[in-house]
């Protein structure tokens, strides 16, 4: 299983565009995945191009919240590949939906945990005010979290796939939604990672760089530096 980071506020492959938002395509043996669309349709395509993928590769996409930094390219990706399923929290406008629909794509509309493809689950809607689902996925290491922006927090999700899969959370990928906080209390959500079994991580987008400086402190050899670009093998 392949993650490809193809949509990050920095970059890791000097080929790619950089821009405020979030994407990543998830390869598996039988099933391409992508996961957000960034905030701008040409960048999440000529990132894609570059990094050696077609938008018609992907049968299912799943976005994670309402934020445009995370829902912008996603019209502009379906006039390219409108034969795939759209997995949006339940709580999405109308307008959003009927907009999908009007691109000839297949609407999937998520409450709870739900199998989108072998060895794909989402959490399902979470948080009290912007709804987020995350991602996770299952291999023989355990559960790998891929998260969007971490509005319900960071440490709420990974309970939560831990509670869904009955597995451990090997490692944590995405935007943990960490800036603006103060220095105790990243340290504190630091020390949480490694009590919940963590063994790896890849912050990314809205992580924030104190975050990611911690996180690097912490993990050492098991923090992957990560942007556009960047692949992680599962």
């Amino acid at each position: 299983m392949f993650i490809t980071i193809v949509y990050d506020n920095y970059a890791y492959e000097p080929r790619v565009r950089v821009s405020s938002g979030f994407a990543c395509l998830v390869k598996t043996a039988t099933d391409t995945l992508l996961f957000d669309t960034g905030a701008y349709g040409p960048t999440l395509l000529y990132n894609l191009e570059q990094l050696g993928f077609a938008p018609e590769e992907v049968s299912n996409i799943v976005i994670s919240h309402i934020d445009s930094d995370h829902v912008g390219g996603l019209f502009k990706f379906l006039e390219r590949n409108w034969e795939t399923k759209v997995y949006i929290p339940r709580s999405f406008p109308s307008p959003f939906k009927d907009l999908i629909t009007l691109h000839r794509a297949k609407v999937m509309e998520v409450a709870r945990w739900k199998r989108i493809c072998s060895d794909i689950e989402t959490t399902g809607e979470m948080g009290p005010w912007i709804k987020e689902q995350s991602l996770m996925l299952r291999t023989e290491k355990g559960v790998v979290l891929i998260v969007g922006d971490a509005h319900p927090g960071i440490i709420n999700i990974i309970r939560k796939a831990k509670r869904l899969t009955r597995d451990k959370v090997c490692h944590v990928v995405g935007g943990f939604g960490l800036g603006g906080k103060s220095s105790q209390e990243l340290e504190s959500i630091v020390k949480s990672f490694a009590q919940l079994g963590v063994e790896g991580v890849a912050p990314c987008h809205s992580s924030g760089d104190r975050a990611r400086s911690l996180f690097q402190e912490q993990y050492k050899g098991n923090y992957i530096e990560s942007g556009a670009g960047r692949v992680i093998i599962c």
